[in-house]
């Protein structure tokens, strides 16, 4: 793709193939903004499928490097051999979005950074470094997503920080299935540990009664997360909040994960998309 705007419809209909439910939130981004919006969402939604979609860590390694790459050199697009189209269409949008808005480079590096543990199977040892995880893959994801949204943004590092938790503990609640069969685990080994539970066993699935407690427990948590993250959003100004909300509707969906993960702590979840559309449209009226 030779032509920029070429780049930025790509972006979009990658969006909605990557992710369905987070296209749809970025549906309601004020038009003015919102193909600036959906761009970094796809660059977001494309970094985050890296780990699922190469055979050998190595090939994530690459890739990763490769954004990091693309993110660090402010004239990856524009000098010869590299104009826009030639890195790709959704790193050429990427690039016009983090000029346009000013994007910091030490917040996007580690957004990247941070999906390096996504390709191994090295367990999540603790509380602490899930925060760090939750706070270098989502939180900074929803600063950047505001300040797209809205150029007046004050500080809003709680509401991002209670936000990520609670986006992130949903998410990997509800696939705990899923990668603990692949031995892949996200949520913190700490929590299972207080409830008498090593790797081992959770892989093994030894003791399913004390795995659900251990999962009612996060999933308490979470939602503790995502009271405290509406909360902040409640005390944003109205003409502010209605302009970034876009960027957390992704919480409506979380809470159906959390609710459905309590009222069935260690079963194998799936959640209907239109239930997931439902739940955003629902907030995008409340805010």
């Amino acid at each position: 793709m030779s032509d920029l705007h070429d780049a930025f419809a790509f972006c979009q209909s990658e969006l909605k193939r990557l992710d369905p439910v987070r296209y749809f939130a970025s549906l309601t981004a004020p038009e003015a903004v919102r193909a600036d919006f959906l761009a970094f969402q796809c660059f977001l939604a494309d970094v985050a499928v890296i780990p699922t979609r190469v055979s050998e860590s190595a090939m994530g390694e690459i890739r990763l490097t490769w954004w990091r790459d693309i993110v660090a050199d402010a004239n990856v697009d524009q000098s010869p051999g590299n104009e826009v189209g030639n890195v790709g269409p959704v790193a050429s949008a990427l690039k016009a979005v983090q000029r346009r808005h000013a994007l910091p480079i030490d917040r996007l590096v580690p957004i990247i950074e941070a999906r390096r543990f996504d390709l191994y199977n090295d367990p999540m040892p603790d509380m602490p470094h899930f925060e760090t995880y939750a706070g270098e893959t989502e939180a900074l994801a929803l600063m950047l997503s505001a300040q797209i949204l809205c150029k007046d943004v004050a500080d809003i590092s709680g509401l991002c920080g209670h936000a990520a938790m609670a986006i992130c503990l949903a998410q990997h609640l509800f696939d705990w299935p899923q990668n603990v069969e692949r031995q892949k685990l996200f949520l913190p080994a700490d929590a299972f540990a207080a409830h008498g539970l090593a790797q081992a066993d959770l892989i093994a699935d030894k003791s399913k009664a004390n795995v659900a407690a251990a999962l009612l427990t996060l999933s308490e948590l979470a939602e503790m997360h995502h009271a405290k993250a509406m909360a902040e959003l409640k005390l944003v100004p109205k003409d502010v909040r209605s302009q970034i909300a876009p960027a957390f509707l992704r919480l409506a969906p979380a809470r159906l994960m959390i609710r459905m993960r309590q009222k069935h702590p260690a079963r194998l979840l799936r959640l209907a998309r239109w239930r997931c559309y439902g739940s955003i449209w629902r907030m995008a009226a409340a805010v």
